[in-house]
């Protein structure tokens, strides 16, 4: 399905009609492996944009239950809130559901997206804390969830990032990498569509970081205000070779 994927052009994003096809058609004929390999692509390549034209598929696996959906795709969606939060609420309920973390943070990140402010307030804060603490660890992390939620205010958060003067490295490692290069790369599973442009690959000047700052502008909205321009950095590599870093991304 993966191959499949890749068909669509310009191959990062999956928006090509017959692609979509086939993810949302067999693939969602029964609860199995091939419908959760299919969400999983939809919601890593696919723009909402795009997704949202098949609103009904979603909230039809949502209303099934939990092995039948993914709510980081309902999430990337947004499906009708009303609609989409009171299937939430009830599967919530679920023992299946109310044992496992990975589960709670899902319903979290799905809540927040369909306009729980208080749960998003409390992702954007938790970014903002780990960056004043210091734990650049954390603040990379803290990212993805941003970014799955998707609304205006959390794409803004990481968008701050993309002119932030910090640098990561990982204990232990000499490899150091510019957090700025980082938040775009998050900032790529909202904006599929755009992967080719906020590919970190092609930071190669300040003019290439103004460039990406100004799409964040025009994107959500943020504003940097009087913040400085940082010394232009990417990444340096082990042996001390500057170099542009490779894309990352969700799993």
């Amino acid at each position: 399905m993966d191959d499949i994927r890749k068909l669509s052009d310009p191959g990062y994003e999956l928006r090509t009609p017959e692609v979509i096809a086939l993810l949302v058609g067999p693939s969602f004929a029964k609860i199995d492996g091939a419908r959760d390999d299919a969400m999983v692509l939809m919601r890593k390549y696919a723009s909402t944009t795009t997704l949202s034209r098949y609103e009904a598929v979603f909230l039809k696996s949502l209303k099934e239950g939990p092995e039948a959906t993914d709510l980081r795709l309902i999430a990337k969606v947004k499906p009708n809130p009303i609609w989409a939060l009171k299937e939430i609420d009830r599967l919530s309920q679920l023992p299946q559901w109310k044992n496992r973390s990975d589960y709670k943070e899902e319903i979290r990140i799905a809540r927040a997206a369909l306009g729980d402010k208080k749960i998003e307030d409390e992702y954007i804060s938790d970014a903002r804390r780990k960056e004043e603490a210091g734990d650049m660890d954390g603040l990379v992390e803290s990212f993805y969830p941003l970014v799955e939620i998707g609304t205006t205010r959390t794409l803004r958060a990481v968008c701050q990032r993309v002119k932030s003067p910090l640098i990561y490295q990982s204990q232990g490692s000499i490899h150091r990498v510019s957090i700025r290069l980082l938040a775009m790369e998050a900032l790529i599973y909202a904006f599929p569509e755009h992967a080719e442009f906020l590919d970190s690959n092609a930071i190669k000047s300040d003019e290439d970081y103004m460039r990406v700052e100004q799409f964040c502008v025009n994107a959500t909205g943020v504003q940097y205000g009087n913040m400085p321009r940082p010394p232009f950095f990417t990444r340096i590599i082990a042996g001390g070779h500057l170099s542009s870093p490779a894309s990352g991304g969700l799993q």
